[in-house]
């Protein structure tokens, strides 16, 4: 005599609801601790692709994107599980800016002064 097989469920396709993140009402640049966050790792990121960009080899340059790439999205997905992943995404946009003009600013001027003493 043959085993019999369990039932199948009818309903097994279809998804399940998934929670929606949470909404906040706070604006896109309410300084709580997430959004604040989100831009200070922006920055860092910036910076420290900004100052590996400084280096004249193509190898370089292209690790210099790639960590801020990767750190940026990183941040960006850690923080869009509270808030929204727009809001997530233009912060940390303004604070990789700021970490790229003062990182290739500040080392600018510093290779243009040693290039100049002869260092």
């Amino acid at each position: 005599m043959a085993k019999k097989r369990p039932k199948v469920d009818p309903n097994r396709f279809k998804q399940s609801k998934r929670t929606p993140a949470p909404t906040d009402n706070k604006g896109m640049f309410a300084f709580d601790p997430i959004r604040r966050d989100v831009m200070l790792w922006g920055f860092m990121a910036g910076a420290a692709g900004g100052a590996v960009l400084l280096i004249e080899h193509l190898f370089a340059q292209i690790a210099g994107v790639f960590i801020v790439v990767l750190v940026s999205n990183y941040r960006i997905n850690q923080a869009s599980q509270q808030i929204s992943r727009w809001h997530a995404t233009i912060n940390s946009f303004i604070g990789v800016t700021a970490g790229l003009i003062l990182a290739i600013g500040v080392g600018t001027v510093v290779i243009s002064i040693l290039s100049a003493r002869g260092g």
